[in-house]
């Protein structure tokens, strides 16, 4: 099941400068491979249906359905969907950035933020200044106070490295043991071992369970469960959901409902 990925950019709306706060809609008919860029807004790119990945300094986050990623301004970040994409991005003024995250992050968008942005988003032009503020503010406090979601894959510095695991991630049906890797990179297992996990924050297995259940997040919303599962390496369904579940909390089915 090969992903075709083609290009597509948003570019920043110019905020009026009263106003530290622009919603902009964003919906993808087909996939989207946007390269490294960046920008001086700050950005919180939210997903209603299907799922981005987000990569930046040898670092990959995934956006489910129904969460943001925040992007600090001027940060280099490159963003990729399998597939269909409908969401919103908010645009913050860089002055209002400050009070926020300097590093992306994942966050569930909660009721009262996404009300806000609804809001913010019909009435930008219209709403009065003394009204707009407050909502503003109160949707500053809300993206602050989120919880960090750990939907965030760390990538190795070493470039011998990251074309091991940008290989591992192009072909995640791939099941080598750890001596066929570290065979590559001319190097005992032991020493592979204690050089990837230096590198990411994770013994190679967990990185490469941690890479395929985000592989899942954004697979799921135009696949099969069973596609998904055979993409991933899984020999059944029932092995693949019991993984998803345990490191999720929910079953793939019930996720796609939700996505």
């Amino acid at each position: 099941m090969a992903i075709q990925r083609i290009s597509h950019s948003v570019t920043p709306v110019l905020l009026n400068r009263d106003r530290d706060l622009c919603v902009v809609n964003v919906q993808q008919d087909s996939p989207r491979n946007t390269p490294p860029h960046h920008h001086k807004l700050g950005q919180l790119f939210a997903s209603r249906t299907g799922a981005l990945a987000i990569t930046s300094e040898q670092q990959q986050w995934v956006m489910p359905a129904g969460y943001a990623v925040w992007v600090p301004p001027n940060c280099t970040h490159g963003v990729s969907s399998v597939g269909v994409f409908n969401g919103w991005s908010l645009y913050v003024s860089y002055q209002a950035s400050t009070g926020l995250s300097d590093k992306i992050r994942v966050i569930k968008v909660s009721e009262l933020l996404l009300a806000i942005v609804n809001k913010l988003q019909d009435a930008y032009h219209t709403l009065p200044l003394a009204h707009y503020q407050p909502l503003a503010q109160v949707a500053i406090n809300e993206i602050t106070q989120a919880d960090t979601q750990k939907f965030h894959l760390a990538m190795p510095q070493s470039p011998a490295m990251q074309q091991l695991t940008d290989e591992i991630l192009n072909h995640p049906a791939i099941r080598y043991p750890i001596e066929h890797w570290a065979a590559k990179l001319a190097m005992s297992a032991r020493s592979f071992a204690r050089h990837f996990h230096k590198q990411t924050g994770l013994p190679f297995a967990t990185w490469c369970h941690q890479a395929r259940m985000l592989l899942a997040l954004q697979l799921l919303p135009h696949h099969s469960v069973k596609q998904v599962a055979l993409e991933l390496g899984y020999d059944n369904n029932s092995s693949f959901s019991h993984s998803f579940n345990k490191q999720f909390g929910i079953s793939p089915s019930a996720y796609q409902q939700q996505s």
